[in-house]
């Protein structure tokens, strides 16, 4: 979920790049999709379209620490 005044419409297709801190800081980056738009908190559902090889074990890597 993306917080965001001004939410793009469902079906566009984004560029996606943020930060999370694993060992330090990392990016994740790959291209996503609006799949909804929210008005209570304001902002947008994305769900990851491409994600590069890095990015993808990363994202295993908090999800796998996140269940532990």
């Amino acid at each position: 979920f993306v917080r965001s005044d001004t939410p793009l419409p469902v079906g566009t297709e984004i560029a996606l790049k943020f930060s999370v801190v694993l060992d330090g800081i990392e990016t994740i980056e790959g291209l996503g999709v609006v799949v909804r738009v929210e008005t209570d908190p304001p902002g947008m559902g994305v769900v990851f379209k491409e994600l590069g090889a890095y990015s993808r074990k990363l994202i295993e890597r908090m999800l796998l620490a996140r269940g532990a």
